[in-house]
């Protein structure tokens, strides 16, 4: 589903930030039209690479250089932001991703959830940990009948029913700016560990 929408909509040529330690959308499979993962130049982002400032580097010139962020699964946006201590940057990123502050807007996402009549069953991959909900899903999720489950094991959230989420860059922030979103976050990042 989210691969075809992002192969319909994403002009070819765009530049899209996908998550190692997940399956990048649009998938690598399919055959015809949803065979387009090769228009796209990608970047891969390392979120469970050590903080340090090799790191801010890496999100810094990804968030500049990219025209979409896609993040096929909670899988490391519900893990890295529960580690505060040991990913200080990466869990402030997705603070700021989620919060929709970093020049990037939420365009697209595709929640499936089991339904009893007509009410969703729905797990929540934003409360724990606390992070803000992107307000195209908000609005989107305030209208419909569900039975908020909480948080759901992964093997549920990633592998059963993954919710994709498709950011657009909308307004291209300078370094500086980015930096001061980031806070004090930054001074305390150690140097690159020497390999």
């Amino acid at each position: 589903q989210a691969t075809a929408w992002i192969c319909e909509q994403l002009p070819a040529g765009s530049t899209i930030a996908v998550e190692h330690w997940d399956d990048p959308l649009p998938m690598l499979q399919g055959t015809g039209d949803l065979r387009c993962y090769s228009r796209f130049d990608v970047d891969t982002f390392a979120a469970y690479d050590r903080d340090d400032a090799g790191k801010l580097a890496d999100i810094l010139r990804m968030l500049q250089d990219s025209d979409y962020i896609i993040l096929s699964t909670n899988r490391l946006y519900n893990a890295i932001p529960r580690l505060p201590g040991r990913y200080p940057l990466t869990s402030r990123y997705y603070e700021l991703l989620m919060g929709e502050k970093l020049g990037y807007k939420l365009v697209y996402y595709a929640a499936v959830y089991p339904r009893l009549f007509d009410i969703e069953l729905v797990n929540d991959t934003f409360s724990d940990p606390d992070l803000p909900k992107p307000r195209l899903l908000a609005e989107s999720e305030a209208t419909r009948t569900q039975i908020n489950l909480g948080r759901a094991d992964e093997s549920y959230s990633v592998y059963d029913h993954p919710m994709p989420l498709v950011f657009a860059k909308t307004d291209q922030l300078s370094e500086q700016e980015l930096l001061a979103l980031f806070g004090d976050v930054v001074e305390q990042l150690p140097e690159p560990a020497k390999k």
